[in-house]
C-alpha cells in the first residue's frame, strides 16, 4: 500500500509540474503569436489588394465569428481598390485560413493568399506554390 501512495504522489507532481510548464509557455508566447498573425494578415492584405496604400479599415459585422473578417482597401487618394475577405474552412486534414481580395464591385477576384494550412506534404501543400504568368 506504501508503494501505491508513493507512485500516485510522484504521477501528481510530475502532472502538475507539466502542466505549469505548459501553461507557463502560453503565456509567454501568447502576445509573440498574436503580433505574428497580425503581420500575417497584414502581409496578405497587401498581397490580394494591389495598390493598397496605408492601412485598410476592418468592416466586418459584430455577429460574425472571430476568424471570419472583412476589410475595405484604399490608395492614399481615397479611392476604394477593393474589399478583402478573410475565412477558414475545413480541407481535407486541417482547417485552411484563406484572404481573397476582390474588385470595388465586387465582381472579380483580384488576389488569393493562403494563411494558414497543414495538409497533406506534396499534395495538399501545392496549394501555396504562386504559378507563374509569364512564358
Amino acid at each position: 500500500m506504501q508503494k501505491k501512495a508513493q507512485y500516485t504522489i510522484t504521477l501528481m507532481i510530475v502532472s502538475l509540474l507539466a502542466s505549469l510548464g505548459v501553461s507557463s509557455t502560453f503565456l509567454l508566447t501568447k502576445d509573440t503569436i498574436k503580433r505574428k498573425e497580425l503581420a500575417v494578415r497584414t502581409d496578405a492584405l497587401y498581397m490580394v489588394l494591389p495598390g493598397l496604400e496605408g492601412s485598410p479599415s476592418e468592416i466586418t459585422p459584430s455577429e460574425v465569428s472571430d476568424q471570419d473578417r472583412v476589410y475595405k482597401g484604399q490608395n492614399t487618394a481615397g479611392q476604394l481598390i477593393g474589399y478583402a475577405a478573410c475565412g477558414e474552412a475545413q480541407g481535407y486534414s486541417s482547417k485552411i485560413k484563406v484572404m481573397v481580395g476582390m474588385d470595388p464591385h465586387l465582381e472579380k477576384i483580384i488576389g488569393v493568399n493562403i494563411l494558414a494550412q497543414n495538409e497533406t506534404p506534396g499534395l495538399g501543400t501545392k496549394m501555396i506554390e504562386v504559378e507563374s504568368t509569364s512564358t
